[in-house]
């Protein structure tokens, strides 16, 4: 995915676009951070939901396209349930191109209309590479970080969504971790949280990747959408042996 961003901005410095979400999206954004400081990239940050949004004149006139090139941040945005495709939409046929990091392809590719030199990569190996079966495959961003150990002060934390993408059988017991913070939070006091217990039952993807970065035990209950299940046979059965799709 480096040399594919590389090659596409041709020495132009990156522009990172990241997208709206709660604290799970903290670790997205957090993780393509890491990623391009790794790999060597200059970038600039713009928030998406006003940089791509209402506010995108102004960030072409900030950060033209003849010197930049974006990269975006998506996770699960791509999907009836948000409003972030058409940001998306616009922003890559403003800029004439860019990539889109690891993320979910909730929709067939050729109905988002991203314009033709777009690079959209796949966090799985599921429903997007059906949607997407051109698609390229990366691990979930979060993935690029890391987090120490925590003494283990709690048992079992439950920690379980309630928002749209909760599935009919969930219960709402226990605690929507996830909703206590968005996108721009600091995520170390997310790991601080997942990582202070013995073990953890969630349906909330990205609680279970923090369980597999801090070595807690964790069992993975699927959304209302494949999202959990493509990116656990994806990327989490075998990056963490402490993490395991379960039923209700």
């Amino acid at each position: 995915m480096a040399v594919d961003i590389r090659q596409r901005a041709n020495g132009r410095e990156i522009l990172l676009v990241t997208h709206k979400g709660n604290w799970g999206d903290a670790l997205i954004i957090n993780g393509a951070r890491n990623f391009l400081r790794w790999h060597g990239f200059r970038f600039r940050e713009v928030y998406g939901a006003r940089g791509i949004g209402r506010q995108l004149d102004m960030t072409l006139s900030a950060q033209p396209p003849r010197d930049f090139f974006p990269v975006f941040t998506a996770g699960g945005s791509i999907s009836r349930l948000y409003g972030h495709v058409e940001k998306l939409r616009k922003a890559t046929h403003a800029y004439r191109g860019g990539v889109i990091l690891s993320a979910t392809c909730g929709l067939p590719y050729d109905s988002i209309d991203l314009h033709p030199e777009t690079s959209l990569w796949l966090r799985d190996r599921g429903e997007s590479a059906k949607n997407h079966p051109m698609g390229n495959f990366c691990h979930d961003m979060a993935f690029f970080t890391s987090a120490r150990r925590f003494p283990k002060l709690r048992n079992l934390g439950i920690f379980m969504r309630n928002d749209l993408e909760r599935p009919d059988a969930a219960s709402r017991e226990g605690l929507d971790l996830s909703a206590l913070g968005n996108d721009r939070t600091p995520v170390w006091p997310f790991f601080a949280i997942v990582g202070s217990h013995r073990e953890i039952k969630t349906n909330r993807l990205h609680i279970a990747v923090a369980s597999a970065i801090c070595g807690v035990p964790c069992s993975l209950l699927p959304g209302a959408t494949n999202k959990i299940s493509d990116v656990y046979k994806a990327s989490l059965s075998s990056y963490s042996s402490k993490v395991a799709l379960s039923n209700y």
